[in-house]
């Protein structure tokens, strides 16, 4: 069973149904599992850093308030790490990422194994462009929502933020 036969620059593209899942279902699904484990160790890495400043902000304050020397400035530079790390979770979306990549290398793979075993819908003769639409389906589905949250980053980035009011309150 090959997918093609489509003439294009002069020669017969094919692909059989081995070569798709080689050279294409699997390729994404290593690719999405990948991802999706960078982003989860990042995101559980920078998370216990800001459980550990936070944990250790108390007991920073009370031996500022016991005036231990520098303590003040402990504190301070402990709460900028948290805003720091915490903003930059916020921004790199990192546990967002990290389930919608499973999401997909799960949904992948569901498709490569019904595939396989020649499970619904694909128990006919001719099951590898059925295949071949899911899978590109999905593909398509998570490149459209990345693209949303893209879009919607850049908007974000690209608006004016809230005007600060000029000079003093008038008195009243």
């Amino acid at each position: 069973m090959a997918v093609g036969g489509r003439e294009k620059l002069g020669f017969v593209l094919e692909m059989n149904a081995t070569e798709y899942v080689k050279q294409r279902l699997q390729d994404q699904i290593d690719w999405h599992e990948a991802k999706s484990g960078w982003n989860q160790r990042w995101f559980k890495r920078l998370q216990l850093v800001v459980i550990a400043a936070g944990a250790l902000l108390p007991l920073l304050a009370g031996l500022q308030a016991a005036e231990v020397p520098g303590m003040s400035y402990a504190v301070g530079a402990l709460g900028v790490v948290v805003a720091i790390v915490t903003g930059t979770l916020g921004l790199y979306r990192f546990q967002e990422l990290w389930i919608d990549y499973r999401l997909t290398a799960e949904a992948l793979n569901q498709e490569k194994y019904r595939f396989v075993t020649g499970s619904p819908p694909y128990d006919v003769a001719e099951s590898l462009p059925i295949l071949v639409e899911r899978v590109e389906a999905i593909l398509a589905e998570q490149n459209s929502q990345w693209q949303q949250v893209a879009q919607a980053a850049a908007a974000e980035a690209e608006a004016p933020s809230p005007a600060a009011p000029e000079g003093p309150p008038a008195a009243g």
